[in-house]
C-alpha cells in the first residue's frame, strides 16, 4: 500500500501508472520480485532531503516528528535563539520508534564550523541498536561559555537507514528531532 514497484506504482494491490516488473502486490505488500523489496529502497537523499521545518537548538523544547518506513533523509534548521552574553551550545536529539522485527540506523550530519549543508560523507554521529531497538543520536555545537557573537544556526541532516527486516506502510518507524535537548 503506497509503496513503489519496478515500473509503477502500487496501491491496495493494483498497479498505476505503469508496469509492474518482478511480481504482484498481495495485500500491500512484496510477494515475489527480483531478489528484493523496492520499497526499503531510498525515497529521498542527502542532498535533497524531505524538510522537517525548524526548531530552535538552545532555547524552548520545540520538536518534529515524521512516520515512514524504507530509507529516507530529513533536514532541519537549527536555529540559535538565546542571545544572551553567556554562550550557550545548540543541540539537536533524534530519536527512532522501530517496528519489531525490522532494523533501522540512525545517522546525523552537521557542519559544525560553517552554515552550509552538510556532505554527509561521514555521519557526525550515528546509532546501530539491532533489530526492533530504539535508535537516538544528539548532536551539539556552537558557543562554549562565553558567546561568540555569530549565528551558529545550522541544517541538521538525518538519515533513517533500512538494514533489514519488513519495511512496508505497516511496519513504519516514528522519528521525532527535539531542539534543546
Amino acid at each position: 500500500s503506497g509503496g513503489t514497484s519496478s515500473g509503477g506504482s502500487s496501491s491496495g494491490g493494483t498497479s498505476s501508472g505503469g508496469t509492474s516488473s518482478g511480481g504482484t502486490s498481495s495485500g500491500g505488500t512484496s510477494s515475489g520480485g527480483t531478489g528484493g523489496s523496492t520499497s526499503c529502497a531510498a525515497t529521498t537523499s542527502c542532498g535533497a532531503p524531505a524538510d522537517l521545518g525548524t526548531v530552535s537548538g538552545d532555547s524552548g523544547s520545540g520538536s518534529a516528528q515524521n512516520k515512514a518506513s524504507g530509507t529516507k533523509f530529513y533536514k532541519i534548521r537549527v536555529t540559535e535563539d538565546d542571545n544572551s552574553v553567556l554562550g550557550t551550545k545548540l543541540k539537536a536529539k533524534a530519536s527512532l520508534s522501530v517496528p519489531s522485527g525490522t532494523d533501522y540506523d540512525l545517522y546525523a550530519y552537521v557542519n559544525t564550523g560553517s552554515d552550509a549543508m552538510p556532505s554527509c560523507a561521514s555521519p557526525t554521529k550515528s546509532s546501530q541498536n539491532g533489530t526492533g531497538a530504539a535508535e537516538q543520536v544528539q548532536v551539539s555545537w556552537g558557543e562554549g561559555s562565553i558567546a561568540n557573537g555569530g549565528d551558529d544556526g545550522r541544517f541538521v541532516v538525518i538519515e533513517v537507514r533500512h538494514k533489514s527486516g519488513p519495511c512496508d506502510a505497516s511496519h513504519e518507524y516514528q522519528l521525532i528531532v527535539a531542539g534543546n535537548s
